[in-house]
């Protein structure tokens, strides 16, 4: 899934922020640009870096907020607002409002918002015949996080998206399973969103050999879960030694391959495969890294 957010006028990005640390570890591609509104060209860039992106949701607070409302409204993209500034702004940035389309507007704003009238927003609304959703929260014009994180949930469903996405892990694991008999299988233990049922049945994969497979579902960054398997040593690039590995990782598209060499550079490498057998084979043929995409080296 794919999401931009547009911060407020005098605000900025913050990459520790826990809403940024929320978007970039469980949207895929993330929009979030630090952004002067004083610029003429402001809106002109967003619009087509957007539509470019083509997102499944934007996001918007305060001037943010009537930024991103009118470029959903022009590309038919949802949005979420978050006391957004369609009225009482200190001041006005180039924007162009031609040409709006439908689309889910929801509306989230602070009940002690000393700085933009809810009254009015709603207001504003109804009188330009827009179609919303308005919910408020305890808190003033900062969003606070548990907010911003909770309505990006409820609108994206993303906990039945991530459910889904585990479930066919799951099946795509019982197929590796099935395709090496003489791997040692281990689902990743104690995770919270594998019920009891799943949990059960995936320790019943298990097989006795030299190597080991996991099933990870613990959502790091991007993906919601995907199969580890390890290489063998210093195998293909970098030199054979106790200080290399190379590990395998598949998220039901792509195969990565992460090697260690003694440097400690990483190199990352990837090969779309769509089966199990197909990654069974990868893994095998990794030597003939013509076949690879390398992605980054770091």
């Amino acid at each position: 899934m794919k999401i931009a957010y547009l911060h407020g006028l005098e605000s900025s990005i913050d990459q520790k922020d826990p809403k940024i640390e929320f978007l970039n570890n469980n949207f895929d591609k993330v929009y979030s640009p630090s952004i002067n509104y004083k610029d003429d060209n402001t809106f002109s860039k967003l619009y087509k870096d957007i539509k470019s992106l083509k997102p499944d949701l934007i996001v918007g607070s305060s001037m943010g907020g009537y930024i991103s409302y009118l470029i959903g409204r022009k590309l038919s993209i949802p949005v979420l607002l978050f006391n957004p500034a369609m009225v009482g702004r200190t001041f006005d940035p180039v924007v162009d409002d031609s040409n709006l389309k439908n689309t889910r507007v929801d509306v989230r704003f602070g009940k002690g918002d000393a700085v933009i009238s809810g009254i009015d927003v709603r207001k504003y609304f109804k009188d330009n015949k827009v179609s919303f959703n308005y919910k408020g929260y305890d808190g003033g014009h900062r969003v606070p996080a548990d907010v911003f994180i909770n309505s990006i949930k409820d609108i994206l469903n993303i906990s039945e998206i991530n459910n889904k996405t585990i479930m066919k892990h799951i099946k795509l694991f019982e197929e590796f399973v099935n395709e090496n008999k003489n791997w040692l299988i281990q689902p990743e233990p104690l995770h919270p969103n594998l019920s009891k049922k799943n949990l059960a049945k995936l320790k019943k994969l298990g097989h006795t050999g030299m190597k080991s497979a996991i099933l990870w579902t613990d959502g790091h960054g991007s993906n919601p879960a995907y199969i580890e398997i390890p290489g063998e040593d210093g195998i293909p690039w970098g030199s054979k030694g106790p200080e290399d590995r190379t590990t395998f990782y598949w998220d039901g598209e792509n195969v990565w391959c992460t090697n260690y060499p003694k440097e400690t550079l990483r190199a990352d490498y990837k090969k779309s495969v769509d089966t199990a057998k197909e990654f069974s084979d990868a893994t095998k043929s990794i030597s003939d890294s013509g076949k690879w995409e390398r992605v980054k080296k770091m």
